[in-house]
C-alpha cells in the first residue's frame, strides 16, 4: 500500500503531540516535574524512615520532625524546579517565585491576614463555649524555644507547599488550560486528594475548607503575581492555630495538638463547631472567616486586574 503524499509524517504527528506554539506542552512539563519529584522523594522517604526522621506513628508532631521533613521536601522541589526552568528557559520568578521578595512586604501582609482569619475562626468557637484556655502549657525559655522552632517549621511548610502547588504547578497547568480552570483543579486536588484522602478521620468540612483555602491562595497569586502573600498567610494560620492555640491536626498523632504549643487549651462540644480532632480548619466557622478575609482582600486589591 502506497502512502498518500499528503499524509503527515510520523515525526510531525509526534511533534504535534509533544510540542505547542510555546514549546513542550504544559501537560508533559507537569508530568516530568511530578515524575522527577517522585523519583527523588521516594528514596528520601525511605531514608527518613530508616533513620527515624519521621517520628513514631501515632505520636504528636514535634518541631524536629517537621523541620527535617520540610527541609528535604524544599531541597527536592527547588532542585526539580531548577531543572524544569533550565528545560523551559525560564526563571523562578516566571513561576511566581521571585526570591528577592521572599520575606518582603507581601509575605508579612499575608502573615497579618492569616492571623485575622484564624482569630475570626476561633473567637466564635470560644464565645459559644467550644474553646477554653486554662493558662499556659509551657513557660519561660521553653516557651520561647518551642515558639521559635514552630515558627521556622511552619514557615518552611508554607514555602514548600506554595512554591510547589501555587508556584510551579499552577503556572504550568495554567499554560495549558488557563489560570481559572487550573486553580480550581489544583485546589480540589489539594483539598480532597492530598489532604482529605491521605489523613484518617477527616470530614467533608475539612476537605472543602482546605480546597477553598487553596483556591484563595491561587487568587492571591493572580492578584499579586507571586506566592509570598499566600506563604505568609499559610505560615501564621498554621502557627497560631497549632503552635499557640493548641488546635489539633489529624496528621499529628491522629488528631492531637503538637508538642510544645503555648496555651493549655480545651475543645468541647459539637465537632462541626470546634473541628476537633481535625483542627479549627474543620470548624464550620472557617467559612465565614474565609469569606471575611477574601472580601477584605478583594477590596484591598480592587484596583488590580
Amino acid at each position: 500500500m502506497i502512502a498518500s503524499p499528503n499524509a503527515p509524517a510520523p515525526t510531525s504527528l509526534w511533534r504535534e503531540i509533544l510540542f505547542g506554539p510555546s514549546g513542550l506542552r504544559s501537560g508533559w512539563r507537569l508530568a516530568i516535574f511530578l515524575g522527577l519529584t517522585l523519583l527523588l522523594q521516594v528514596p528520601a522517604g525511605l531514608a527518613a524512615r530508616r533513620w527515624n526522621w519521621m517520628g513514631s506513628p501515632g505520636e504528636p508532631w514535634v518541631p524536629a520532625v517537621l523541620l527535617r521533613l520540610e527541609a528535604v521536601f524544599i531541597l527536592i522541589t527547588l532542585a526539580v524546579i531548577a531543572i524544569m526552568a533550565r528545560i523551559e528557559r525560564r526563571s523562578f520568578a516566571d513561576y511566581g517565585i521571585p526570591w528577592r521578595r521572599m520575606f518582603g512586604r507581601r509575605f508579612w501582609e499575608g502573615a497579618a491576614w492569616g492571623v485575622l482569619t484564624i482569630l475570626a475562626t476561633v473567637l466564635p468557637v470560644w464565645a459559644l463555649g467550644g474553646y477554653a484556655v486554662d493558662g499556659l502549657a509551657i513557660r519561660g525559655a521553653e516557651a520561647v524555644q518551642y515558639l521559635l522552632l514552630w515558627a521556622v517549621a511552619f514557615v518552611m511548610a508554607g514555602v514548600y507547599e506554595e512554591i510547589t502547588v501555587r508556584g510551579y504547578m499552577q503556572r504550568t497547568l495554567a499554560d495549558g488550560i488557563g489560570f481559572g480552570p487550573a486553580a480550581v483543579l489544583l485546589s480540589v486536588f489539594f483539598g480532597f486528594v492530598l489532604h482529605y484522602m491521605e489523613k484518617e478521620n477527616e470530614t467533608w468540612v475539612d476537605g472543602l475548607s482546605v480546597s477553598l483555602i487553596a483556591l484563595f491562595f491561587c487568587w492571591t497569586v493572580w492578584k499579586t503575581k507571586d506566592v509570598w502573600l499566600a506563604t505568609g498567610w499559610h505560615f501564621t494560620f498554621n502557627f497560631v492555630s497549632m503552635g499557640i492555640l493548641g488546635s489539633p491536626n489529624t496528621g499529628s498523632g491522629g488528631g492531637q495538638p503538637v508538642v510544645g504549643h503555648l496555651l493549655a487549651s480545651r475543645f468541647a462540644g459539637s465537632q462541626l463547631l470546634t473541628g476537633w480532632p481535625m483542627g479549627l480548619e474543620a470548624s464550620l466557622w472557617i467559612f465565614p472567616a474565609m469569606a471575611l478575609t477574601w472580601g477584605l482582600l478583594a477590596w484591598r486589591f480592587r484596583a488590580r486586574a
